[in-house]
């Protein structure tokens, strides 16, 4: 069974969580944003004949109304007549910008056969993210300055044409003060990973590298393999609890490079987002009743990516959401 054959109900599971969270474009409260879309996309995702499970998202079962790591979703659970399904999910990537109204807020996740999806639980991961053309000479494991003198060397760019994209967080900054040192351009992004990486990997810029969060990581890893770019990761924890949740989850890959072999392990995998603030991906436009949707699709097997645009009613849209929120 092929992935891509279900990738409608998930294209539409992300579109439905735009719409409901982009009608709070900058209303102040994150939260509010991001439950709109975890409301939409569960209850698309439990109405759909389909067997999913959740491998990596925004928390435990315990944290739930969020989308939670090991939710079973959709009404052919067990079923030998379909393809069962892994996703890492964010339903609202980029919370913030959302409720502020400021480019690359998606919803997005990433697909994969069962047991494909790197598992973990919500917690820090360390990235090094480049374009097809250097993923031959980068490595997690060797230091800033010998990833960016060989990506010099292999593509004739001076060290102030490289440009890197980091997360500006305090915990990154010692990678913004050494690329500094070695000349290079350093774009800082508040926030939104996963289209730093698509940007990296579609060659927009030349690498993307910081901590930031491990879901994300699983989500942009999947993306990046379906454009045949290059993504090495390491967990970072951010307390004692999510480290021994992560040994029970992951084993001995807790301390090791995690490649983008193993962080999607099978190219029968698919990423799909939906733009929600106008960025890389265009955001939602409403106008009266109606919402045009922009939504990404990557195909991993085929090296495919496509967009699509879809119309709605936003009444419509609502009210299916409202029925199945409990």
């Amino acid at each position: 069974m092929n992935i891509i054959d279900y990738k409608d109900y998930f294209i539409k599971a992300t579109e439905y969580a735009a719409i409901a969270c982009a009608q709070l474009r900058g209303c102040q409260d994150k939260n509010k944003a991001d439950q709109a879309a975890v409301n939409g996309m569960r209850t698309t995702l439990m109405n759909a004949p389909i067997d999913a499970r959740v491998a990596i998202g925004e928390g435990e079962i315990d944290e739930a109304p969020m989308l939670y790591i090991g939710e079973e979703l959709g009404t052919h659970i067990n079923s030998k007549n379909v393809l069962p399904i892994d996703i890492a999910v964010d339903p609202l990537e980029c919370t913030k910008n959302c409720a502020n109204n400021v480019p690359n807020a998606m919803t997005v996740m990433a697909l994969s056969s069962r047991g494909n999806l790197f598992r973990a639980p919500d917690t820090y991961m360390n990235k090094l993210v480049v374009s097809s053309t250097y993923k031959d000479v980068v490595s997690i494991d060797f230091s800033i300055e010998e990833n960016i003198n060989n990506m010099i060397t292999i593509s004739g760019k001076t060290n102030n044409e490289i440009i890197a994209i980091v997360l500006d967080r305090p915990r990154n900054q010692y990678i913004v003060d050494q690329l500094n040192s070695l000349d290079v351009k350093v774009e800082m992004i508040s926030d939104g990973d996963i289209a730093a990486s698509l940007r990296v990997a579609s060659k927009e810029a030349d690498i993307y590298m910081g901590i930031g969060s491990a879901p994300e990581g699983v989500i942009g890893a999947t993306a990046v393999k379906g454009l045949n770019g290059f993504f090495d990761g390491r967990l970072h924890f951010h307390s004692e609890e999510a480290k021994k949740r992560a040994m029970e989850m992951s084993g001995d890959l807790i301390n090791k490079k995690i490649n983008i072999n193993k962080l999607c392990s099978s190219d029968n995998s698919m990423f799909i987002a939906t733009g929600v603030c106008d960025g890389w991906i265009p955001g939602v436009k409403i106008n009266g009743d109606k919402a045009i949707t922009s939504s990404l699709l990557i195909d991993v097997k085929n090296k495919e990516m496509t967009t699509i645009t879809n119309s709605y009613l936003v009444g419509e849209v609502n009210e299916y959401i409202s029925k199945g929120v409990k």
